[in-house]
């Protein structure tokens, strides 16, 4: 059950992560291309490394870069959505529909089973995670449309970059393969500045960042990036589909830090705003959903 640990440590991290992503994508870097440019460009950093780490053998280096570039246009996607859309909507809808759609990939291409306890806990993890996630609505009209394809599309890459990365992690050294990952990630995020549109976005975003920006975005990141590397080894070594349905578990993190230190952080008072019932019943779940994973 070390997967488990490195599960809920891994998104612990994250959530402090998340708070600051949150402030930002609200304040000073709005464009999706823009974010999506600055999360995954970060991993260019790993570069230098390369040399000095094992290589994936084959078709499963191929892989592992088509993992990382997959993520990244996934991640664009979901900025997308979130942009043009109610994140109440956007965010459970995402997080509900990707541990579905890892669940049949990695049934049919990965050959994971679940026990009945262990789909007992996916469903209780799963349900926690939707109804914790879930936003207070803003009454902006865009939320009328309805984003449950674009939703699915942006859950299906998501999605098919997990389960290929866990395809690499079991046939190849992790450290090198979650290395060649992250350097497809970051090469798929430069082809962001082939838009002008994009570029203009990019630039503008980090041509003169407020006062206090630079500093959040890399605590922020080291935090995320952290997070990257624990919630990985924890897909390389446990169930693929659990594992993503746990990130309901960085929301609960969420909450309880809002609810403890709220007055400090106004920016994110609307995560328990209009919705501590939803919330609470999906921290219930959640942990009913770990306590029955913690006895299998």
């Amino acid at each position: 059950m070390a997967w488990l640990a490195f599960s809920v440590f891994g998104y612990f991290l994250n959530s402090i992560a998340i708070a600051i992503d949150k402030a930002l994508l609200r304040r000073a870097i709005p464009h999706p291309a823009a974010y999506a440019f600055a999360v995954a460009g970060l991993g260019s950093i790993v570069i230098p490394a390369l040399p000095f780490v094992s290589r994936p053998p084959g078709i499963l280096l191929i892989i592992s870069l088509a993992a990382g570039a997959v993520f990244t246009l996934a991640l664009f996607l979901f900025y997308k959505l979130l942009q043009e859309s109610e994140a109440s909507r956007v965010t459970p809808l995402v997080g509900g529909l990707t541990p579905l759609v890892i669940l049949i990939l990695g049934w049919s291409f990965l050959g994971e089973t679940l026990t009945l306890l262990e789909i007992s806990a996916f469903a209780l993890i799963l349900a926690g995670s939707v109804a914790v996630s879930r936003e207070a609505p803003s009454g902006n009209k865009r939320a009328g449309r309805s984003i449950f394809l674009p939703g699915l599309i942006v859950a299906g890459f998501f999605a098919i970059s997990y389960a290929m990365s866990k395809f690499v992690y079991v046939n190849a050294d992790f450290v090198g393969a979650l290395l060649w990952r992250t350097t497809g990630s970051a090469a798929a995020a430069m082809t962001l500045l082939l838009s002008a549109k994009n570029r203009r976005a990019i630039i503008g975003a980090f041509r003169a960042p407020r006062e206090g920006t630079v500093i959040s975005f890399v605590g922020g990141q080291s935090a995320g990036a952290a997070s990257f590397v624990l919630v990985n080894y924890a897909l390389s070594i446990g169930h693929i589909a659990i594992v993503n349905a746990l990130a309901g578990l960085q929301y609960v993190f969420l909450f309880l830090i809002v609810l403890g230190f709220g007055r400090f952080f106004p920016a994110l008072r609307e995560h328990i705003r209009g919705n501590a019932t939803s919330k609470v019943a999906g921290v219930i779940l959640i942990g009913a959903g770990i306590a029955v994973l913690a006895f299998t």
